[in-house]
């Protein structure tokens, strides 16, 4: 089951949702990157389960590997460390408590 906090920058106001990093449910595995197009931060599907196996495949699909909220490809990794915001770069602080919980 995944997971995902509220992330919120201290310096400009940004704020998001995500999971943070790598995470999985039992349908897909999502990675937090950011948009690069929409300067947002967002999970981005990186695989998705065999419906017979539940194992996580790489494959290659209309919403694999795009901004959830722009459909662009011009997405890389968050630093999950350095949290910085994707708008003025700032370090983003975590909440401690799940906002969602999903599969």
């Amino acid at each position: 089951m995944g997971s995902a906090y509220k992330f919120v920058c201290g310096k400009c106001g940004y704020n998001a949702t995500a999971s943070g990093g790598k995470d999985r449910g039992f349908i897909a595995e999502v990675e937090t990157m950011i948009c690069r197009n929409c300067k947002e931060l967002v999970d981005v599907t990186i695989g998705l389960a065999d419906e017979m196996s539940g194992k996580i495949e790489k494959r290659i699909g209309e919403d694999i590997g795009k901004c959830p909220k722009c459909k662009s490809s011009d997405v890389e990794p968050w630093d999950p460390e350095a949290k910085p915001c994707p708008r003025c770069q700032n370090h983003m602080e975590q909440s401690e408590e799940v906002i969602i919980m999903w599969d």
